[in-house]
């Protein structure tokens, strides 16, 4: 069996993300968790590429599709990657 493993070359675990990845306004999930990006049904290619167009994105919690940087209000922010297969 593979081992399926969920990197990035923008950033490391448990390090910053790039503010290159996120927002510049100051609000932040007020009504809890968020959900930045959803897709489904990703070409077995072994990475997606920054910028990549994909045609099975879902609405994230500011009811757009596509990603949405994180954007914390102060302090820093824990954020989790969660996939499904």
């Amino acid at each position: 069996m593979k081992e399926l493993a969920v990197k990035s070359s923008a950033f490391e675990q448990n390090k910053l993300i790039p503010s290159k990845y996120t927002c510049e306004v100051k609000t932040d999930a007020p009504a809890g968790l968020f959900t930045h990006w959803l897709t489904w049904d990703l070409p077995i290619t072994g990475k997606i590429e920054e910028h990549s167009a994909l045609d099975t994105e879902g609405l994230n919690t500011s009811k757009k599709p596509g990603y949405t940087g994180p954007c914390p209000p102060s302090d820093t922010h824990r954020y989790f990657f969660k996939v499904c297969a």
